[in-house]
């Protein structure tokens, strides 16, 4: 954040500490129940995660060449690796013989060639199809057409991204992701001021430190929240399975390797209370989804204060009319 747009939040900051209000809309707003319920708007929601940048991983576990993570996400096998020119790449992680994924989920550092273990069709680190055993079998085969079907993935914040629609391999992730700063699009930014931030109101913006005043989490449409403090940050990822489930993934960032005991306690301890208080969230969440299905509401309703929920909900409906 630069010093125009930390001027900028702390106008926001004072101006809600003044009226004695947080920022709100001019109305409440209501959401149906059943957006929340129907398998077929899932589906469509699924086409239109997969259509935009996914964190999946730290950028410091993909340093060096050979660094590589297989993992699947929203239903697609992904491969991350670093080349051995060094340059990052994300496939779909299936073989093009028959759809075998061609490396089991987990990370590795010696990622220079990829066999199927169903035929032993080999892949280098580039994607490119290397290895075809009996090729004799296959005379139409395009080999050079038939490498491992690319993502589009790009590093960012210290985490890499990756599209998981392959049909979106040539977008550009970083222009994806845009200026959160600029408050435009369907990112958006929350700043929650802490007790500390009445006392420093007069010492104006200069004295201004948003990571000390307050919590800073940044929201990547459709599923990431970032949440920015002091010294570290926590990243949450929200995977839907069902209309019904979802799976949350987390990433820590901290500035560096612990470098001993004591400091992997401290780094422990800050984890543990991330998601002891999340933990409450995602309980009452569950509570929330147990009840949709009752019958008792036909809408849920958000105050004036609540206005982000309402607005995502409607930006994601426009997204979700405008899929291809």
């Amino acid at each position: 954040m630069d010093k125009a747009q930390a001027d900028r939040l702390w106008r926001r900051a004072m101006r809600a500490l003044s009226d004695g209000m947080p920022e709100m809309a001019p109305h409440d707003a209501t959401v149906p129940v059943a957006d929340y319920l129907d398998a077929s708007r899932f589906e469509r929601e699924l086409r239109l995660l997969r259509r935009h940048p996914l964190p999946v991983a730290a950028a410091v576990e993909l340093v060096r060449p050979g660094d590589y993570t297989a993992l699947t996400r929203l239903g697609i096998p992904m491969l991350i690796v670093r080349g051995q020119d060094g340059v990052l790449r994300a496939f779909v992680n299936v073989c093009r013989h028959r759809g075998a994924q061609v490396v089991a989920p987990g990370r590795g550092t010696q990622g220079t060639r990829f066999s199927c273990p169903y035929h032993a069709w080999t892949y280098a680190s580039n994607g490119e199809l290397q290895g075809v055993p009996k090729s004799f079998g296959f005379p139409c085969l395009d080999k050079a057409g038939s490498g491992l079907r690319p993502l589009a993935v790009a590093e960012a914040a210290g985490l890499v991204w990756v599209v998981p629609d392959a049909a979106l391999a040539a977008c550009d992730v970083r222009q994806m992701l845009g200026p959160l700063a600029d408050e435009f699009g369907l990112h958006r930014r929350l700043f929650l001021a802490k007790a500390s931030l009445a006392s420093e109101a007069a010492s104006g913006p200069e004295a201004f430190d948003p990571r000390l005043h307050g919590n800073i989490i940044y929201f990547f449409f459709p599923s990431t929240a970032l949440l920015v403090q002091p010294d570290h940050a926590q990243l949450s990822v929200w995977e839907p399975l069902a209309a019904d489930r979802t799976l949350v993934h987390e990433i820590t960032l901290v500035p560096e390797a612990p470098a001993n005991e004591r400091a992997e306690r401290h780094w422990d301890r800050n984890i543990a209370l991330y998601r002891t208080t999340l933990a409450e969230d995602y309980a009452l969440a569950e509570s929330t989804q147990a009840g949709l299905a009752s019958g008792a509401n036909e809408s849920l309703r958000f105050g004036r204060f609540e206005f982000a929920a309402p607005r995502f909900h409607a930006q994601l409906g426009e997204a979700l009319d405008a899929l291809p």
